[in-house]
């Protein structure tokens, strides 16, 4: 079967590069491709924040455009490379993990009894959840414009993960807050807030 591009519409979500050189320090020089992955995956940078949440623990990851485009491209030069730089500008991104507390629990059958309700559950998360999410930055309000769905566990049964866009409005705001607004997980909207500042250059 072939695999598809996690940052497209539809796409399969890859699994990010291995965490390296752990303790790099904020910094607004410039870092080459694996050390750049590294200091946007650590959480001391704000840029990955984990927020726990009665019975769920959340875990929002922000992607900034040079990460994805190393995901998508792996930075090769060229006129394909060019136009899938292009593409990736026009939205940012977030990936989304959002886990019971309970270790043991299944995500997808949790508080569900019935085969209905299971069937329920599915269908909500594969389309409807997208609905129940936006980001606010720079005083705007934006919705999310691209969502998937990783129906399968790629960590435990107890978590599962959603890559979601939203459009590129040229903020220079220094963070962004994901805000969740569904009744599955509480009455009131949950906020989780990411940094986008200090952000080191991509050395190429």
């Amino acid at each position: 079967m072939e695999k598809r591009d996690p940052y497209r519409r539809n796409w399969r979500w890859l699994r990010t590069a291995p965490l390296l050189l752990l303790g790099l320090s904020a910094c607004s020089g410039k870092l080459d491709p694996p050390s750049y992955l590294a200091w946007v995956q650590d959480y001391s940078h704000g840029l990955h924040v984990q927020k726990p949440e009665g019975e769920y623990v959340w875990d929002v990851q922000y992607t900034p455009t040079d990460y994805v485009w190393l995901q998508r491209a792996g930075a090769s030069p060229g006129s394909a490379a060019t136009e899938v730089r292009r593409e990736i500008d026009q939205l940012q991104y977030f990936t989304v993990t959002v886990g019971l507390q309970d270790a043991a629990a299944n995500f997808m059958t949790y508080r569900a009894g019935t085969t209905a309700e299971k069937q329920e559950r599915l269908y909500y998360f594969s389309y409807q959840f997208q609905n129940d999410i936006h980001l606010e930055e720079g005083g705007q309000r934006l919705p999310c414009v691209l969502y998937h769905f990783e129906q399968y566990a790629t960590r435990s049964a107890n978590s599962r993960t959603f890559v979601v866009g939203f459009e590129n409005n040229g903020s220079q705001a220094r963070q962004a807050s994901l805000v969740i607004d569904s009744p599955r997980f509480g009455a009131a909207p949950l906020t989780i807030t990411v940094s986008k500042d200090n952000l080191p250059a991509l050395q190429l």
